[in-house]
């Protein structure tokens, strides 16, 4: 008997160890975004957006698109580009990687997307977390209140029932679908306010859209909206000052917003080297999302 509880031991020590040992190998491949347990906010759906911005008004028909994802928690949202939720790459080792990959070249987006917009519900700010100076940082901002105009005038976006709402943000005015039956009064980008989910949203010279893609319902302890730990904190006008530092260039179909060394060229030039598309362009941005 002695001799078969030894082996028992031995076999459940080895499994142990098995597992151990996978979830240690594992640890690197994990989208950042997945996590074992949310220690404190969770969230519980995602509503999928494609954005799409007129960046420059002399080339209409090349816009900046963007697929976003929306979480949604009990007390708050995270807005984030697809594209950096899906990175195996944790943002922390991004931003302070030595070798500055080409991923974070490109989390100062073209429109200021940055890495993720968080909203209180029950608060008159947002923060944004973005990259500045190679360093993951926290910027706070006042989340000005929209003097949404509430109309009758409704219709069905892909089976949600919505109303239509208008107001102006940030020297634009926008039309905004809302749906009552999903009561979180948020939306994409800094848009929110109203008694309802904003499904979809256009500025009216359709320069700017949020175009509705899907809901989705999240499973239980799978994505932390949280904002992330480690965090330095940045004023929004230092912020600002930086942002107007870089110039975007594109090279192929790949657009990087990388520091200017004062004569138009970029301070990081090697970094496009060996990448298809015939060399650098300047990109011109005369119509940014925001106008004020």
């Amino acid at each position: 008997m002695s001799g078969i509880k030894s082996i028992l031991f031995l076999l459940i020590t080895s499994l142990t160890f098995i597992k151990s040992s996978a979830q240690q190998s594992n640890a690197n491949t994990v989208p950042a975004r997945r996590i074992d347990a949310v220690e404190a906010n969770p969230a519980f759906a995602c509503v999928k957006y494609q954005f799409t911005h007129i960046y420059d008004t002399l080339n209409p028909k090349s816009p900046d698109i963007k697929e976003m994802s929306l979480f949604i928690g009990k007390n708050s949202s995270k807005y984030v580009e697809d594209r950096i939720y899906n990175s195996v790459m944790p943002i922390v080792t991004v931003a302070t990687n030595s070798e500055y990959s080409e991923l974070s070249e490109q989390l100062n987006s073209l429109n200021n997307q940055s890495l993720g917009i968080y909203k209180n519900y029950g608060e008159s700010r947002i923060s944004i977390v973005d990259i500045v100076k190679e360093n993951l940082s926290l910027i706070e901002e006042d989340l000005d209140v929209i003097n949404w105009k509430i109309t009758t005038i409704s219709k069905d976006i892909k089976g949600f029932k919505c109303l239509k709402a208008v107001g102006d943000y940030k020297g634009r005015t926008y039309e905004a679908w809302f749906c009552k039956e999903y009561p979180y009064s948020t939306g994409p980008w800094k848009l929110g306010g109203l008694p309802g989910l904003i499904i979809e949203a256009s500025d009216l010279k359709n320069q700017v859209e949020f175009s509705f893609i899907g809901y989705e319902k999240l499973s239980a302890n799978t994505t932390d909206i949280s904002l992330p730990k480690s965090i330095n904190k940045t004023g929004l006008d230092e912020y600002k000052k930086i942002l107007d530092s870089f110039i975007v260039y594109q090279s192929g179909d790949k657009k990087f917003k990388v520091m200017d060394d004062g004569t138009g060229n970029p301070l990081r030039e090697n970094l496009f080297q060996g990448m298809g598309g015939g060399g650098l362009k300047k990109i011109t941005i005369n119509n940014p999302v925001e106008l004020k």
